[in-house]
């Protein structure tokens, strides 16, 4: 099965997704983004 890599802005909904890989991540509140960016395990921030 194949995986699709995406950037998501705003959206929490793609991670949970199988088919899904959250690469990216962006948010006008550091925190937030901070904390969904280590709870989804994603780097590129």
């Amino acid at each position: 099965m194949k995986i699709y890599r995406v950037a998501v802005f705003g959206c929490r909904a793609y991670h949970e997704h199988r088919r899904r890989e959250v690469v990216g991540l962006c948010d006008l509140v550091l925190e937030l983004f901070a904390t969904l960016g280590d709870e989804l395990g994603v780097a590129g921030r």
